[in-house]
């Protein structure tokens, strides 16, 4: 449901979510209310693995589904319903941890909430920045390290923004 005046505070161009299929990309998109993860790529990496072989990645590749939106036109409300996307409102939302992984300059992103059936939820991706992002920052001299750190930091402070200050201090359960 949207609600009145409901307002898009930010948009994270790239989740990666591990799925039994192999691995989905979203688009976070954040509003007041509630944060929208649109699906924008779909793998099929599950099948290469159960048929095996060069010809099961060659399915799998077919088999691969890429959406894109244009989020600043989008209607909030047609991207939450969409039955691809996950809408999940903040007041649902329990827990929101930001962390760095043990390799490499990835960070982790875990978020909790409860659906509209009641039951606890737990969401887990990778927070990746988009190649070209990463292009332009190394062009300006950051390391790979320091565009990811930035990246998620990003990410906490779209949160800062989108919820309360008593909101935000309950749910997230890291700093960076």
């Amino acid at each position: 449901m949207q609600a009145t005046g409901e307002k898009k505070i930010g948009l994270v161009p790239k989740l990666i979510v591990l799925g039994t299929m192999g691995p989905k990309e979203y688009a976070l998109l954040v509003t007041d209310h509630r944060s929208i993860l649109v699906l924008e790529k779909e793998s099929k990496a599950g099948i290469a693995g159960a048929l095996g072989g060069a010809a099961g990645a060659l399915i799998a590749q077919g088999l691969a589904k890429e959406r894109s939106f244009d989020y600043n036109q989008a209607d909030v409300q047609s991207l939450a319903l969409d039955s691809k996307n996950l809408a999940i409102p903040h007041e649902a939302i329990q827990v929101l941890q930001l962390k760095k992984a043990l390799i490499g300059p990835i960070f982790r992103f875990e978020l909790k909430y409860r659906n509209a059936e009641g039951k606890d939820k737990k969401l887990k991706g990778q927070l990746a920045p988009p190649g070209a992002h990463v292009k332009q920052r190394k062009q300006e001299g950051r390391s790979k390290k320091q565009i990811y750190y930035d990246y998620a930091k990003s990410v906490q402070d779209l949160y800062r923004s989108a919820l309360s200050p008593v909101r935000f201090e309950s749910v997230m359960a890291s700093r960076l």
